[in-house]
């Protein structure tokens, strides 16, 4: 009976309504490796298990480094979630039969990754014929390569992206830190964290920049967010997501717009971080109201974090509680 149910269930076609994937097209493509592979969240949890934590620009570059880097701390996140479902992946998809990754065995895995990546078609062997995807949300992570469209709106020309694998989301975090720059310095974070919400400024600095719009007053802002969404809607966008528990609290208080106001034309230097807090408080309640204008779903990062040293309580989704009584209408996701 088991094995008649997990084939039923394998043959139903899923939808990922959470993906980071970056398209291997054009110039987009890069090498994929084993140690690239598990850089992100077993390496999360390598870096909890004792390994020192590395800036890319430091990482080493031949793979037998590589190697020697992360083979002491291996054993000790074997059991953990994240490389259970990795090894499980390595098997259905490279034919890797041990039961770890060792010595004897770890070139040969990272061999079959890198030939596997080079296949023009392999992101569709793996989406649609083994995963049996209708299609993606792509969510892009932030990256001085990508360009500022790319990145914060995700509207992706058709020669970027294949449409039939992925649909883009708009990552709207960046709206809410127009008066936050100050406040990165004055607020307790790890300097992981600090770094990704200067990127997340950054790429909002750029995208004013890029489409030459004034944001002078309060109105010109909003202004620029109605067209990040029209854009957004143009391009076939199907969700907004929000991840700002990695830099603040969910909890957020209802804010006028005429203290909105009084913040947004306040000198940087005189901005507290409550003065800030306030501001995205505002501003995410614009977001809210844009996406039930546009009937789009709001993706909000909750509960579990990726990287080291975050403040769990940040990702608590009982802090939306209030959101959820004043937008009934809103599609919270």
């Amino acid at each position: 009976v088991f094995e008649r149910i997990a084939g039923e269930l394998e043959e139903l076609p899923l939808v990922d309504t959470h993906e980071h994937l970056q398209p291997q097209i054009g110039p987009s493509r890069k090498d994929v490796s084993l140690f690239s592979v598990l850089k992100e969240f077993v390496g999360d949890d390598l870096i909890s298990a004792g390994m020192e934590a590395t800036e890319p620009d430091d990482m080493p570059s031949e793979p037998s480094a590589q190697w020697e880097r992360i083979k002491p701390y291996l054993p000790h996140v074997q059991t953990t979630t994240y490389f259970r479902f990795h090894l499980a992946a390595f098997r259905a998809l490279f034919d890797f039969r041990d039961e770890e990754i060792n010595d004897r065995n770890w070139l040969e895995l990272s061999e079959r990754i890198i030939e596997a990546n080079k296949k023009d078609d392999w992101y569709k062997t793996v989406l649609k014929d083994k995963a049996n995807l209708e299609v993606a949300f792509l969510d892009r992570k932030l990256s001085d390569e990508w360009d500022v469209n790319s990145q914060l709106l995700v509207p992706l020309g058709d020669g970027e992206i294949d449409r039939s694998l992925y649909l883009p989301v708009l990552r709207a975090d960046s709206f809410l830190y127009r008066c936050s720059r100050s406040a990165i310095e004055k607020t307790i974070l790890t300097a992981q964290r600090k770094k990704g919400w200067g990127l997340r400024i950054d790429l909002l600095d750029r995208l004013i920049k890029e489409w030459g719009m004034p944001t002078k007053t309060l109105e010109d802002y909003l202004a620029l967010i109605d067209t990040a969404f029209q854009r957004t809607v143009m391009a076939g966008g199907v969700a907004v997501k929000l991840i700002c528990a990695y830099e603040r609290s969910l909890r957020f208080e209802a804010v006028t717009r005429r203290e909105a106001e009084e913040i947004f034309v306040r000198h940087p230097d005189d901005t507290t971080v409550s003065d800030a807090t306030q501001f995205e408080d505002y501003i995410l309640r614009v977001i809210v109201e844009r996406a039930i204008e546009n009937d789009l779903p709001i993706q909000i990062h909750t509960g579990m974090q990726a990287g080291n040293g975050n403040i769990l309580n940040n990702a608590n989704p009982l802090h939306l509680n209030n959101l959820f009584l004043e937008y009934p209408e809103a599609k919270f996701d």
